[in-house]
């Protein structure tokens, strides 16, 4: 029994090298696996951090481009703009000084303007004195002669003094003149 018992125990540590044997290869076969995963792993983790990195460097650098892209802009518009206000600034002098100018030679002027104005309208005003005068005398000239129309009132001479209506219309055709009258 005594060799039964060791047959038995050494056919059990046979059988369980053997299965430790397998069950070791399997376990080595599962640990290789892993490892080759998580070097996989490993490399693709290495390898997202660098194309991550890089990403980063590139959206940092457009980033960076972009801003210094805008600083020069806002340079340019500032620098626009401090040349739009020297412009402005010596447009409202070259017009304080035109005002100025105008001021020292725009008074006399004015002032020979309102002169010249008042010399033409007392020539005007000669002028239609002159011509009521004239157009007086012919009227007077013409009731002398009776060779105006019958019943001429006095507004009808005042129209005709004030240029409302003409001579002409009073002025009668030989025929229409009454019988007194000079041929």
């Amino acid at each position: 029994m005594k060799r039964y018992i060791v047959g038995l125990l050494l056919l059990s540590a046979v059988l369980l090298s053997g299965c430790d044997a397998l069950e070791a290869k399997r376990l080595n076969a599962e640990a290789a696996a892993a490892r080759a995963r998580a070097s996989e792993i490993t490399a693709l983790y290495n390898g997202r951090v660098v194309k991550t990195e890089a990403e980063t460097a590139q959206i940092i650098a457009k980033q960076q481009a972009e801003e210094e892209e805008r600083e020069s802009l806002l340079a340019a518009e500032v620098q626009r703009s401090l040349l739009r206000q020297a412009e402005l600034d010596r447009q409202a002098a070259r017009r304080a000084n035109d005002l100025a100018l105008l001021a020292i030679v725009g008074a006399p002027l004015a002032l020979t303007g309102a002169v010249a104005g008042v010399v033409v309208f007392l020539a005007w005003r000669k002028r239609q004195r002159q011509r009521r005068v004239l157009l007086y005398r012919q009227i007077c000239q013409l009731q002398r002669q009776r060779r105006l129309k019958p019943g001429m009132t006095q507004g009808d001479i005042n129209a005709i003094l004030s240029g409302a209506a003409q001579l002409a219309w009073f002025v009668a055709p030989v025929a229409e003149l009454p019988s007194g009258g000079k041929s």
